[in-house]
């Protein structure tokens, strides 16, 4: 939510978070989407930066807005040691900052990526919704019993997000074992994840 943008990866691929970018990998683990911040101070500055880069040949800079972003893109060709890489490559500029998406393949695939590649370029927008920007995190919250009980019956009497599976878990004991009164326990609390956005 801090980010306060969205950004959607094709379906089916494998998803990877780092400090400093955040990829995409597809199914046959030949095509990459990477999104991280990229140096300079406009879109414009970026791309040309990136593309000036040794070892790529850049296409023709387009400039215009993604979502009210300004934007910067361009098809690039880069040599590896593993031979040509084809991709595109996108600069936006948003809350004071440049992201750079890049999405390549090797040469021979790009035109079995490079239409779905184009969808997660284009899919990098900002997000006002009160309902992502305002969720909180699930945390651990200790509590001591007053009265003897089971984790299953507290998981009636107290909600939790959490399965009674790993209620049990965290407490170290069984979901049907007596638990006696001054025992301290571990709950998790918060909202729900959604397991889709």
């Amino acid at each position: 939510p801090d980010l306060r943008f969205s950004f959607a990866f094709p379906n089916g691929w494998r998803v990877m978070n780092s400090k400093q970018a955040v990829a995409g990998q597809s199914p046959q683990q030949d095509a990459i989407i990477e999104l991280t911040l990229s140096q300079g101070s406009s879109a414009d500055q970026a791309a040309r930066s990136f593309l000036s880069t040794e070892g790529i040949q850049a296409g023709t800079v387009t400039r215009g807005n993604v979502h009210g972003l300004t934007a910067s893109a361009a098809p690039f060709a880069a040599t590896t040691e593993q031979g040509t890489l084809r991709g595109s490559a996108v600069f936006l500029e948003y809350n004071n900052r440049v992201y750079r998406i890049l999405a390549y393949s090797p040469q021979q695939s790009w035109g079995n990526y490079q239409s779905v590649a184009q969808q997660s370029l284009t899919s990098f927008g900002p997000v006002n919704d009160p309902a992502v920007l305002n969720v909180q995190p699930q945390h651990l919250s200790l509590f001591t019993l007053d009265r003897r009980t089971t984790i299953a019956d507290l998981a009636r009497q107290r909600p939790s997000p959490a399965p009674v599976p790993t209620l049990a878990l965290i407490n170290q004991v069984e979901e049907n074992e007596q638990l006696e009164p001054g025992r301290i326990m571990k709950w998790i609390v918060g909202q729900q994840l959604s397991a889709t956005p």
